[in-house]
């Protein structure tokens, strides 16, 4: 994600801790996690 010049980073891999803290507490949303996840590569051409 930083190579692709991800603004905040930071708070981006602590939003990520939180959806895995949701992981191990079986109360993941999948389909929010990958909205959130992949919304910074969906912006990038192949």
């Amino acid at each position: 994600m930083a190579g692709l010049g991800l603004e905040d980073a930071a708070r981006y891999a602590q939003e990520i801790d939180g959806y895995y803290q949701q992981y191990v507490a079986s109360t993941l949303n999948m389909s929010e996690y990958l909205t959130y996840t992949l919304a910074p590569l969906a912006r990038h051409s192949r």
